[in-house]
């Protein structure tokens, strides 16, 4: 997963890029005669020579599908460059181009212990993949069958225990603590459990602006519901 820009001082273009399925963000802005970049939205709006006014057609698609897709943003100047797209800036302006798309012809017809084994092959060189850093690697760990599945898939790959981190909640209908848990025994994790229990309600506003725009979370099924539901009427 990346996004990046390269200058190229010989050919005077900036060559931006993105990953395939758009993990690490791109947002730019091609107002004032200028190409301006970031990873954040939030950024981008408090440049000067980015106009904060809201795309109405984005908006449109937010209340449709709850979320923005690229290229648009809620801001009519910032686009987000598109997942699997590389771009050249220069004198003539930005250029985008997809390299790479999903191909979705069948190309094996394998019996099911057979696709069973390339699952677990796939999914194992994915996690060896990303355990190759410069830092220190560890896992969020929810109890889940994704996350589990990557813990041990990790233990496997490594000499040494792997660090596991958890989030639990009071509210025991939205606390996945013991599954977590179980899976960190199993594997003998480093495991790093946390309980939330403070007021979260004056962290609401940078949350959202964290965000840079709008996005949705279903309110029945998440664990800070009734914060959200008093903060959603004290606005209105």
């Amino acid at each position: 997963m990346f996004s990046f820009a390269l200058w190229d001082a010989a050919g005077k273009h900036l060559f931006v890029a993105r990953d395939r399925l758009g993990k690490k963000p791109f947002n730019y802005s091609l107002a004032a005669n200028q190409f301006t970049f970031a990873s954040e939205i939030d950024v981008l709006v408090q440049h000067p020579g980015v106009s904060s006014q809201m795309d109405r057609e984005a908006l449109e698609l937010y209340l449709q599908l709850q979320y923005i897709p690229a290229p648009w943003t809620i801001y009519r100047e910032i686009r987000k460059l598109p997942p699997a797209h590389f771009g050249i800036y220069d004198q003539s302006g930005l250029h985008l181009q997809r390299y790479w798309n999903v191909n979705y012809r069948a190309k094996q017809s394998p019996s099911e212990h057979e696709a069973l084994d390339g699952l677990e092959s796939v999914l194992q060189e994915a996690v060896r993949l990303r355990l190759i850093a410069d830092v220190p690697v560890g896992a969020l760990l929810s109890g889940g069958v994704d996350s589990s599945i990557i813990v041990a898939l990790m233990a496997g790959l490594k000499s040494d225990p792997v660090q596991t981190f958890s989030i639990g909640f009071t509210a025991e209908a939205f606390n996945e603590l013991p599954y977590a848990d179980l899976v960190a025994k199993k594997f003998q994790t480093r495991h790093n459990p946390r309980i939330i229990d403070a007021n979260v309600e004056p962290l609401l506003a940078n949350v959202v602006r964290r965000y840079g725009e709008p996005t949705r979370t279903p309110l029945r099924s998440h664990p800070f519901s009734s914060v959200l539901r008093r903060a959603k009427k004290s606005q209105l």
